[in-house]
Formats: C-alpha cells, structure tokens, sequence
C-alpha cells in the first residue's frame, strides 16, 4: 500500500437503514507538510436532501514547531434548492450552505 495524500487509517460508520455515511474519524496516512508530523480527526455528518454532508469536523495536528493545533469547523443551515428549469442537471438539487466562523 502506498501512503497518499487524502488517505487516512481509522473508521467509517454508516446509517444502517440508508447506507449512508454518519462519521469518519481517523488518522492521516501521509503528512500534508514537512512542518506536520501527525493529524488525527473526526467528521460528522447528516443527511440532507439525500446527501450526506459533513456537520462538524474536529482536528488535532502535532506540528515540528509549535506543539498540538486544534482546529474545529462547524458547518449548519444547509438547504437544498431546485436547478432552474432547462438548466444542466434539470431535475436535480443543490445544497448550499453557510459555514460558522
């Protein structure tokens, strides 16, 4: 197996019923810099207009320089709007959200 970046070691649970996914949480396989030694994370998620889309993510990276950054990322109020009519992809939904800062 080769390490790549995007790739993590951990876990995924899925919805029983849907199949679709309700959390991933892991560690990254490869580093996505020198100055970062390891990053551990877990990401939520909820469904919406039958999509999964992530609620919250929760980081921990231990960095060569400055010791453990925690990052954590909230995302809510996502709503799915129709295409326009005669539009590409005519029939199907979008989601749009708004992340909290």
């Amino acid at each position: 197996r080769k390490k790549r970046a995007g790739l993590f070691k951990g876990k995924v649970f899925l919805d029983p019923t849907t199949g679709h996914i309700r959390r991933a949480e892991g560690t990254l396989v490869k580093s996505p810099s020198w100055f970062v030694k390891k990053v551990e994370f877990t990401q939520d998620y909820e469904e919406v207009a039958g999509f999964s889309l992530p609620t919250r993510t929760h980081s921990v990276a231990k960095t060569r320089l400055l010791g453990t950054a925690i990052v954590d990322i909230s995302h809510s109020n996502y709503r799915a709007q129709p295409l326009p009519e005669g539009g590409e992809g005519a029939g199907t939904a979008v989601s749009t959200y708004q992340q909290n800062r």
